[in-house]
């Protein structure tokens, strides 16, 4: 019996993992469309955070927080 339910629980949280990676993968392909069309030094700046923060959040690979 608990060989079915720790089963259950690693497919949930493997069903977990895949849906955040596919949610990270959708936002970053999103924000790489608007920043081309952005002066992103003038946003990053404008938002206060460091020169070069949105280009390596929109390029990071999806399996990374």
């Amino acid at each position: 019996h608990w060989e079915g339910s720790m089963t259950m629980r690693l497919h949930q949280k493997l069903n977990a993992t895949l849906h955040q990676w596919w949610q990270r993968s959708r936002y970053r392909a999103a924000l790489r469309v608007r920043l081309r069309d952005m002066d992103q030094a003038l946003v990053e700046k404008d938002i206060g955070v460091p020169r070069g923060t949105l280009g390596r959040e929109a390029h990071k690979p999806f399996w990374r927080p």
